[in-house]
């Protein structure tokens, strides 16, 4: 059985990503002799596992046992080198490679248990990054349903971009949403919630209910969605939902 979160979405939210610099040509070329192009440089751009990593953080919450659940962590390069923008043995969408890696659960009464490696992969020449967290939900009764993919539960970019963190806002600055931000997304003190729910839409009767999270049905707007990683935090908190079974913590 396959517990792997759909990754088109992701594609789809990476290119979304502020855009990364247009492709330099190698420096150092020798010129081309007598009319012959010159041979590229060579570059070792290996994707490295890091064997002494040092930002691990602990991904904890609750989790009823009517749901499934995933998390999924996604490496990007961050790179102007074109030998970076099509890595072998990584997903690829123009200008960017990205590996995406299942993290373990443990689950014991009501509660899961989770590690992130922020620095699982060297930097290396095409300075990889721990880019997001995304989390795969469905219902546990229902194992063959595609699982419901909410995006960005955890933000890592501004990890490496201190700019990023001013706001305290993980939406864009240059969208002016930052201004709107209702809950401080890099506080331990409130945890990001993800309601699910089994929804039916009165304008589209003809269509089957759907399980949707986050659940469209929550009374509130200004509850956290996606918590943004700052240096010196070693735990984060999701808390998972089953809004046909328990009360919604929204209201």
């Amino acid at each position: 059985m396959n517990h792997r979160i759909n990754h088109c979405v992701l594609a789809v939210s990476l290119l979304l990503a502020p855009s990364l610099a247009g492709c330099k040509s190698p420096e150092g070329m020798a010129p081309p002799a007598q009319g012959k192009p010159a041979p590229s440089e060579a570059k070792d751009v290996t994707r490295v596992l890091n064997k002494n990593p040092k930002h691990i953080v602990r991904i904890e919450g609750r989790v009823p046992d009517s749901l499934e659940i995933v998390l999924d962590a996604a490496y990007m390069t961050e790179s102007e080198d074109s030998a970076c923008f099509k890595l072998p043995e990584a997903l690829t969408e123009p200008g960017l490679s990205y590996q995406v890696d299942e993290l373990d659960i443990v689950r014991s009464k009501g509660r899961y248990t989770a590690q992130l490696v922020l620095d699982k992969y060297l930097p290396g020449p095409c300075n990889w990054i721990l880019w997001r967290v995304n989390a795969g939900i469905r219902q546990a009764d229902k194992p063959d349903e595609e699982m419901d993919v909410v995006e960005q539960v955890i933000q890592a970019r501004s990890f490496y971009h201190d700019e990023y963190d001013a706001s305290g806002c993980s939406l864009s600055p240059r969208s002016g949403d930052h201004r709107r931000c209702p809950i401080e997304q890099n506080s331990l003190d409130t945890p990001v919630i993800v309601p699910c729910k089994v929804q039916s839409f009165e304008n589209f009767p003809d269509s089957a209910p759907s399980f949707m999270c986050p659940a469209i049905v929550s009374t509130k707007n200004d509850f956290k969605r996606v918590h943004r990683i700052k240096r010196g935090q070693k735990v984060v908190v999701i808390d998972f939902y089953d809004l046909d079974k328990e009360r919604d913590p929204t209201e």
